[in-house]
């Protein structure tokens, strides 16, 4: 009898990060389901990145319209809205800036490359991430912290809570925070639009 119990501890063991890994991909695909299907989505991002903190207001509508305002930021940006309509302007981001000037920037323009203004947020985390597989890291505060390793050496982290909604997300290059976000107050299928008035 002893070592019918020993057996199953051992099967028990063996079995718990192979469990883990599914409840990892199940609740990525929930997450991935959630952002997919949504018609539209809007949702409040503190960012961070090399070049400094940012505190946005973004709407994306599928299939890939977004716009994006700058509530907080450097004082060049902060009050700044960028659209982005490929249907409109393929390639190309209209910026208004506080002052009220309106002007057409390329996508690999200096002041696009390596922001958020012209992406969907998570869509662009879920592109990120790819194929790659999740790890279950933690499971606390309500949120599941899934784990992406790539072969490059850089990791991404995303929390999810309980209604399959990203909450949270981190990318490392080893140590190093390269970027950082955190989601307040997303809203789903609310029949937005994407203009500089909204």
């Amino acid at each position: 009898m002893k070592s019918f119990h020993w057996c199953l501890i051992i099967l028990v063991l063996n079995l718990a990060p192979a469990l883990a890994d599914k409840d990892a991909a199940s609740c990525w695909k929930g997450a991935v389901e959630r952002v997919e299907s949504a018609k539209d989505y809007r949702v409040v991002c503190h960012y961070t990145n090399p070049r400094g903190t940012f505190h946005l207001d973004c709407l994306a509508v599928a299939p890939n319209r977004v716009r994006t305002k700058v509530l907080q930021g450097s004082d060049r940006l902060t009050g700044t809205i960028a659209v982005y309509d490929p249907a409109l302007s393929p390639g190309k981001v209209l910026l208004r800036f506080p002052s009220g000037s309106v002007v057409l920037r390329e996508i690999g323009h200096q002041e696009m490359k390596d922001t958020p203004l012209y992406q969907s947020l998570y869509g662009a985390l879920i592109e990120r991430v790819g194929k790659l597989s999740p790890t279950l890291a933690d499971s606390s505060d309500g949120s599941e912290q899934l784990d992406f390793q790539s072969e490059d050496g850089e990791s991404t982290s995303i929390w999810i809570n309980s209604r399959s909604e990203i909450v949270r997300a981190e990318v490392r290059k080893g140590k190093t925070v390269l970027e950082s976000f955190r989601f307040e107050n997303p809203a789903w299928d609310t029949g937005q639009s994407v203009s500089f008035d909204k």
